[in-house]
């Protein structure tokens, strides 16, 4: 078994860089982010909040917002991928049909792959730009996320690009609006309605999507996996090897995670208290 790098030495020439999705992932993060601070600064909202490491709440807030509602979309591509909505049938048609680990798709690297490269460059440059946000895992996160879809435009794992790029990130939707509360923690009395149902989407979400569908999808593929190097049909066994530990380690993140915010939010239903819950992008 030979270890190559094959794989990571491509370029863009077959990706459409100005290709609608991504580029309103390039240039609608930063304008809606700054239009926001922008906004809420002209109208007073949250003036001179600021949070425990001195950033303007405001921009958090701004942060939060901008994140939720991009991250929309790979939720709704990856069911646009699964449903066929649209005539979309790449997942059910060739190549990906017979290759789902090697077939590529351009539908789905201009639409999925391309724009989550660009979300999380620019999730990169916010844990840098704002203070509360630079955590070492999380730096390390955008990067290696990043770094997964690049390597999937000449088509490794377009198929499932659907869900571990897609469908996966609902909870993250309703987590914009949760997270609010670590920054103003009067938005839950002003909201509490709001506040009860985005955190109810947000565990019901996490759980099904991250603790129950993951690794039931993750597992079969994983063996897939092995079985493509033992049979010496992977293009890339760094690739893939860097794939299937990544994986695995998130998997086991992810019923950490889920364990934590199920506890958590049980005792916040039944009056034993709020508690943060941690971000997964």
């Amino acid at each position: 078994m030979q270890l190559t790098l094959a794989g990571m030495d491509h370029g863009f020439g077959d990706v459409n860089i100005w290709g609608a999705a991504g580029v309103a992932q390039a240039v609608g993060i930063p304008a809606t982010y700054f239009g926001l601070c922008a906004l809420y600064k002209s109208i007073g909202w949250w003036d001179g909040m600021k949070t425990k490491k001195g950033e303007h709440v405001r921009n958090v807030i701004a942060y939060e917002f901008t994140f939720g509602v991009f991250c929309s979309w790979f939720f709704y591509y990856g069911l646009v991928l699964y449903y066929q909505l649209h005539g979309v049938d790449d997942l059910y048609t060739e190549p990906l049909l017979s290759n789902p680990y090697y077939g590529r798709s351009v539908n789905v690297v201009q639409n999925i792959l391309y724009p989550m490269m660009w979300y999380q460059i620019w999730n990169l440059f916010f844990t840098f730009w704002i203070k509360d946000l630079f955590v070492l895992e999380q730096v390390a996160h955008h990067i290696l996320t990043g770094a997964i879809q690049y390597i999937g435009f000449p088509g490794f794992l377009n198929y499932h690009a659907y869900f571990f790029i897609g469908i996966v990130e609902m909870s993250n939707i309703p987590l914009a609006i949760v997270d609010l509360t670590r920054y103003d923690p009067d938005f839950e009395k002003r909201w509490p309605k709001l506040y009860s149902a985005m955190r109810i989407f947000f565990v019901l979400g996490f759980v099904v999507t991250r603790n129950i569908l993951w690794p039931l999808i993750a597992t079969p593929c994983m063996i897939d996996l092995y079985n493509t190097i033992q049979e010496g049909k992977a293009h890339s066994v760094f690739v893939v090897c860097a794939f299937m530990f990544a994986t695995t380690c998130l998997t086991y993140l992810q019923l950490v995670w889920g364990y934590k915010i199920i506890r958590m939010s049980l005792g916040h239903f039944f009056g034993f208290g709020r508690k943060k819950v941690k971000k997964v992008a």
